[in-house]
């Protein structure tokens, strides 16, 4: 395994924010990934 970092930075331009079925789509991504993901709304961070 690396040791490198990437990190990237989406941004959700829906203005009524990430709903049920995206949001589920995205964690079943993330699961096939060693990966820290973390969600921010208004300086709040969450892990993903």
């Amino acid at each position: 395994m690396s040791d490198s970092v990437l990190t990237r930075t989406v941004t959700v331009r829906n203005p009524h924010g990430l709903h049920a079925r995206p949001a589920d789509l995205l964690s079943q991504l993330a699961t096939q990934f060693e990966a820290e993901i973390h969600i921010c709304k208004n300086h709040e961070r969450v892990d993903g």
